[in-house]
């Protein structure tokens, strides 16, 4: 059996938003400067560039 713990909470870097899609342990949002940022767990690369 595999168990995985979280611990803590991910905060968003500072700016505004237009578009956020979220997965169940990271979050991607589109900034009004059209660029894309992700946050929270990246075991697959999944928060990490390129988008």
């Amino acid at each position: 059996m595999v168990r995985a713990a979280y611990y803590g909470q991910a905060s968003p870097p500072a700016g505004k938003f237009t578009s956020i899609s979220a997965g169940s342990v990271h979050t991607c949002g589109l900034k009004e400067d059209g660029n894309v940022t992700c946050w929270g767990m990246d075991l697959f690369g999944q928060a990490s560039p390129p988008f």
